[in-house]
């Protein structure tokens, strides 16, 4: 994936919305109706449009959390730089995504598998629905801060954290608990099929014989 093809999405996104907008804006000169619109109300309707489709685009992550990622681990960090060690990566599955229900991380993963050169193509929020998934991310990412805030060091974070989302973490073990022992089950259920289906036809076999 190239640089230029993300920009060249988000182009085509523009052009149809301002293609829908266009066509509006047509309709109401030819009923005369334009003369009764508000004249912020094209712009609202352009900013609804690319709203809903570049919405994936959006930054979810404010500069704050990677100046506060940096200081917890005494890294010198550059405000004009977007470059981040690869452990910023991790960082942000084990303290943001890891603490989302098991499933919907499943999901993510498989949807946005990672390449030969071992980077995803998307961030994994650019695949949060807009009405639970992205609200549920800009929570949690508010609360983390306020956590990394308020510790010294990464030490001290990890401590912080266990306990300002202890709720999340319990209900995150029992997830996966629940998870292992569904697929124990799962098993289990397969070699008793198993074991059931020898035991049939054994008899049978027995029965062929018999006759």
């Amino acid at each position: 994936m190239t640089v230029q093809e993300p920009l060249y999405e988000q182009s085509l996104i523009l052009m149809r919305a301002l293609a829908k907008v266009g066509i509006t804006a047509l309709i109401d000169e030819a009923t005369g109706y334009q003369n009764d619109r508000q004249a912020q109300e094209l712009q609202n309707l352009l900013a609804k449009f690319i709203g809903e489709d570049l919405l994936k685009w959006q930054k979810r992550f404010p500069k704050q959390y990677y100046k506060e990622m940096f200081r917890l681990h005494n890294w010198e960090y550059d405000e004009n730089s977007n470059k981040r060690p690869g452990y910023a990566g991790s960082f942000t599955m084990k303290y943001v995504y890891d603490l989302f229900p098991e499933s919907v991380i499943e999901y993510i993963k498989r949807e946005n598998p990672k390449s030969i050169s071992n980077n995803r193509l998307y961030r994994h929020h650019q695949f949060l629905s807009v009405d639970i998934g992205v609200p549920e991310l800009d929570r949690h990412i508010s609360k983390l801060l306020g956590v990394m805030a308020l510790s010294d060091n990464i030490s001290d974070f990890e401590k912080n954290f266990k306990k300002a989302f202890a709720i999340e973490l319990e209900r995150k073990k029992k997830d996966t608990e629940f998870k292992k022992k569904q697929k124990q089950n799962e098993s289990l259920f397969g070699s008793y099929s198993f074991s059931i289906f020898l035991i049939a036809v054994s008899i049978l076999t027995f029965r062929i014989f018999k006759s």
